[in-house]
């Protein structure tokens, strides 16, 4: 009975060498033999796994003891496991196992022997578990760190399974790099967690925890290489306990780009987006923060130059290089002149921007100055008060204030380069005035000359011939139907020689005496005509008149022409070459020496208007409109030419000097508004729509 016992032990051994011995070489050898027992001393505390060694074989053993799984063929590459020590002997042995099972579970056992060249595995036993304990911690190093430092975990019941160990920091999951069943390799959790808390394990739900707390590190800062700079600048912060990975730095609330770091320092780029000067630094690492204890200050912005330092347009482009200035456009504020301007680009050494619309108002007004320069950037600011200057030469320019008494309805001429301007109604002491002066327009200089003999007057005639001034007619009484005084219009003339600086009286003009006529000259001779008549009737009788006369200066002559086609009072003459031509407030007509032809041009219905000519072509308007017309006589066209806002004006006196027409004086008569102001006009200067 014996002997067939064992015979059928060795049948079974053969056997399951051949089945259960991993990539088997060929050849014969003396395998170990192993057998698995029965599970005993099943409960809720776990089990005992039974082995039988059969032969110790004759191979180097490395380990030995039992793999479990709920798979049916557990193995050392899918199933939990248990390593037991100590030599290898035949008999039987035994392991406690108190962790790793699942209550109700069927599990798999087989034990097995590991050598140099193959693994031996008993024939596998199942059994239900009744559950198991939790596993065993007995210590954890390091016992501080941060973010993502590795950390082992030394006990005992761990599960060889990584997945099958739940590893907390606290209340935060930590990874798990490796297990066995008495170490685990882990990673500190990259997330916010209390300063310190207790590492526990848990196995399905089974759980312990360390006895002594894990500590994070929190982060100091104990220099800062510098405490001042500009955007871009790199700055050193140094200290302990920054984080390996794990940091973030913030200048107030914005990030800053951190280029290096280690535990001890962290270099960082200053934020471009900063707006204000001081900032405190914070740097977080692993959740946990400290800020520096001075603040980080922006150096000042600085100016160096402008590109270009004068501007000779409107919407010109400046480019403003200078230092410590914000690489984000928007966040640097530019104003010149008070204005607001537009930045176009920018960087730490420049800044573009446009010309503010507001310095040069009127594209048609010319802008001669030097304005001032605010830059503002991260609520530091700086001012240039010179360097940029602006020179925008447009078709309107004024010129210094006629010194005299602002004055309405005067007269004007020009003599060789300089312009003669005199008599009026002004609104300041003794209304009607017969002062006169001298414009130098090389110098924008006024001087006083002799007065005007006669009659202070205004709406007189004044014309040049062959280098001499004339004046005459005019009243020192407007509207007299209203005051009955027919004694106050003229007929007196008189000439000016700027080589004497004196006036002589010449013959009287042979019309009846009169105010606000139209007069040219054209050639050698002068015309005078229209205006207001006084004198040929009953008191206190006028008339609009249409009669025209010649003034020959040789003879000192008037000689009655053939008459204006309508009667005026709001005429005014002028000549293109050897022609000459009047604008009444609706029509302007031509006149050839003998007769007069309409021509077709703009209606202004408009009286106390100005008229002149440059270059061959010939203007006319303002008086009580906002209008100036060119008109060209060789394609008989009248064109409206830009003018001004609000230089509305009647009564306004023009000289005409190398091509410039100076417009001076004029006002509103019913609203007692008198002017001095003096603009120089030049149609070959550019204006906002020409």
């Amino acid at each position: 009975m014996k002997k067939s016992y064992h015979l059928l032990l060795m049948t079974i051994w053969v056997a399951l060498l051949l089945v259960s011995c991993e990539d088997e070489g060929p050849g014969k050898r003396n395998w170990p033999g192993i057998i698995t027992l029965s599970i005993t001393n099943i409960s809720d505390k776990g089990a005992v796994f039974n082995a039988e060694v059969i032969s110790r074989g004759d191979f180097n053993v490395l380990s030995f003891g039992f793999v479990w799984s709920e798979n049916e063929n557990p193995s050392l590459n899918n199933a939990d496991r248990v390593v037991l020590s100590g030599d290898l002997t035949t008999g039987k042995f035994s392991a406690e196992i108190s962790t790793t099972l699942k209550q109700g579970k069927t599990y798999w056992v087989k034990s097995f022997i590991e050598t140099t060249d193959y693994t031996v595995y008993g024939e596998g036993v199942s059994f239900i578990s009744l559950g198991s304990q939790a596993p065993l911690i007995t210590s954890f190093a390091p016992a501080s760190g941060d973010w993502g430092d590795t950390i082992k975990i030394s006990g005992a019941h761990f599960s060889f399974l990584s997945p099958n160990n739940i590893v907390m920091f606290g209340t935060i999951q930590a990874q798990i790099i490796s297990s066995t069943d008495s170490l685990i390799i882990t990673t500190v959790p990259s997330a916010i967690n209390n300063e310190i808390v207790p590492i526990s394990v848990s196995i399905f739900g089974n759980q312990t925890a360390s006895k002594s707390n894990f500590s994070y590190l929190k982060p100091e800062i104990t220099n800062i290489s510098s405490l001042t700079g500009t955007f871009g600048d790199t700055i050193t912060i140094s200290g302990k306990n920054f984080g390996k990975i794990f940091n973030n730095v913030y200048f107030n609330t914005i990030s800053a780009r951190i280029i290096a770091m280690n535990t001890r320092y962290l270099k960082v780029i200053v934020p471009t987006e900063l707006i204000v000067q001081e900032s405190i630094i914070k740097v977080i690492s692993s959740g946990y923060s400290t800020i520096s204890v001075e603040p980080f200050k922006l150096n000042p912005p600085s100016f160096v130059s402008f590109s270009p330092d004068s501007v000779f347009r409107p919407n010109e482009i400046i480019t403003i290089y200078g230092n410590n200035l914000s690489p984000i456009p928007a966040n640097n504020k530019v104003q010149i002149s008070g204005y607001n301007a537009t930045v176009l680009e920018s960087s730490g050494k420049h800044i573009k921007v446009y010309l503010p619309d507001p310095v040069i108002p009127e594209y048609n007004i010319s802008v001669f100055k030097n304005v001032s320069t605010l830059i503002t950037v991260a609520g530091q600011s700086f001012s240039q008060t010179d360097g940029l200057h602006i020179w925008w030469h447009s078709t309107w320019t004024r010129k210094q204030d006629f010194p005299g008494s602002p004055r309405h309805n005067a007269v004007a001429f020009e003599i060789n380069g300089k312009g003669y301007f005199g008599t009026g109604l002004s609104n300041i002491g003794n209304p009607y005035l017969n002062d006169f002066w001298e414009y130098n327009p090389t110098n924008d200089q006024w001087a006083q000359i002799a007065n005007l003999p006669g009659d202070a007057r205004a709406s007189a005639v004044a014309f040049t011939i062959n280098g001499k001034g004339y004046v005459g007619l005019g009243t020192s009484k407007f509207f007299v139907y209203y005051l009955y005084d027919d004694n106050k219009y003229y007929k007196d003339f008189y000439s000016y020689d700027p080589l004497t600086g004196s006036w002589i009286q010449i013959a009287d003009f042979q019309g009846i005496d009169r105010y606000s006529a139209a007069a040219f000259a054209k050639g050698d001779v002068a015309y005078v005509g229209t205006g207001w008549w006084g004198n040929d009737g009953p008191p206190g009788s006028t008339k609009i008149t249409s009669d025209f006369w010649r003034f020959d200066p040789l003879s000192i002559s008037w000689t009655q022409i053939s008459s204006f086609p309508i009667s005026s009072s709001s005429a005014v003459g002028f000549n293109i070459d050897t022609t000459g031509y009047v604008y009444d407030s609706n029509t302007l007509y031509r006149f050839d020496g003998s007769s007069w032809k309409k021509l077709n041009t703009a209606s202004l219905n408009t009286k106390e208007n100005i008229a002149f000519s440059i270059k061959k072509k010939g203007y006319f308007g303002l008086g009580q409109v906002d209008e100036l017309w060119e008109y060209d006589p060789v394609s008989n066209i009248s064109t409206k030419f830009p003018f001004p806002n609000n230089m509305r004006r009647g009564g306004a006196s023009v000289f005409v000097i190398n091509n410039k027409a100076y417009l001076i004086g004029g006002g509103y008569i019913f609203e007692d508004v008198f002017f001095k102001d003096v603009w120089e006009f030049d149609p070959s200067k550019p204006s906002h729509n020409r």
